[in-house]
């Protein structure tokens, strides 16, 4: 459970600095609002792979680029830049935070 919380924290905040960087002022969302589309999206893909089991993830994909694209009120391009960006935030933050696990194993 608390694997699951930090996730969609983590995932908030790499959305939410991803839109701060590529939006314009007017059109970026508080980080309640960026916590809410992490949520309805996490609800939405896990529904979709739920029902379509075969090709679930890459309709997720789709789902959740809409999703953005929706939320924050831009276009297709804009929308996969926001989420290429996030991706790119949390694999950095992936990485990080795992480095010194990775390590502590090596040296047992």
């Amino acid at each position: 459970m608390l694997g699951v919380v930090l996730a969609i924290a983590l995932e908030t905040m790499a959305l939410w600095a991803s839109q701060k960087i590529i939006l314009p002022a007017e059109k970026e969302r508080s980080l309640p609002s960026v916590l809410a589309l992490v949520l309805v999206g996490l609800l939405a893909s896990a529904g979709i792979s739920l029902l379509i089991p075969v090709l679930g993830w890459l309709i997720s994909a789709l789902a959740w680029l809409w999703l953005v694209k929706v939320w924050f009120r831009v276009g297709w391009l804009r929308a996969l830049v926001i989420a290429l960006l996030a991706v790119i935030m949390l694999a950095a933050i992936a990485l990080l935070v795992g480095l010194p696990f990775l390590a502590v194993e090596r040296l047992r």
